[in-house]
């Protein structure tokens, strides 16, 4: 676990290695590798109370997981919405990164005082909970397979 008692030199050198990764994972093509290192940077940005780079860092773990949001300002309309649909995860690699990724969002957006962002990811976390998604990781544990050629070892 990366704590705030690391210092800079510690956390660039951490996240050198977790940009190591990911550029390693995409060259051969081991996306769920790669997605895993965005994960990673994010968690070593908000651990390390690295904010500014937190923000960025949390659009790309997202990307990645093909997840968007549309933030509507309650002043805007009047008109009454629908509620917003939610990507829902069958595999059970993505379903753990894409709570990771909520949970690691929704504590940037929080810190930055940014109610509109964290809301909405908060009410995909809720949808994603109440789906049994936490059934995901059954033991906690979770298999990135490495069928890919050639193979990468982490």
């Amino acid at each position: 676990m990366i704590s705030q008692h690391l210092s800079l030199n510690e956390l660039r050198t951490a996240l050198t290695l977790v940009d190591k990764l990911r550029d390693s994972s995409s060259q051969h093509q081991h996306f769920r590798v790669a997605l895993l290192s965005h994960v990673l940077r994010l968690r070593i940005l908000i651990s390390g109370g690295l904010w500014s780079d937190a923000g960025p860092a949390s659009r790309t773990a997202e990307d990645a997981l093909g997840l968007r949001y549309e933030i509507v300002s309650p002043s805007v309309s009047t008109a009454p919405t629908t509620s917003p649909t939610y990507i829902d995860f069958e595999d059970r690699f993505e379903c753990a990164m894409a709570l990771h990724t909520l949970v690691l969002s929704i504590i940037s957006y929080v810190h930055a005082g940014i109610s509109s962002e964290s809301s909405a990811r908060l009410s995909h976390l809720h949808a994603l909970l109440d789906a049994k998604a936490l059934e995901c990781s059954g033991d906690g544990s979770i298999k990135v397979p490495h069928s890919y050629l050639p193979r990468l070892w982490i």
